[in-house]
């Protein structure tokens, strides 16, 4: 599949400490063929992807393998 799953999203901090998300895209168009890209986010004032994301992985109830912006229910 060509999606980005739960498992392709890393939550971190670096060498100065600073928190950063990094998202392992299985599909880019300037990659080769299965060649894996990185997207690192950093954070940012106001409203924040890095905190929507990490929020994402605590409320959604989805396995590694399902897609990053999915949700199950019974």
């Amino acid at each position: 599949m060509k999606h980005l799953k739960q498992a392709d999203v890393l939550f971190d901090r670096d060498l100065n400490d600073k928190h950063y998300t990094r998202l392992d895209l299985p599909s880019a168009k300037t990659a080769a063929t299965g060649e894996i890209q990185s997207i690192f986010l950093v954070e940012q004032q106001g409203l924040c992807l890095l905190d929507a994301l990490e929020n994402l992985a605590r409320v959604v109830p989805a396995g590694p393998n399902n897609p990053l912006l999915s949700w199950m229910d019974r």
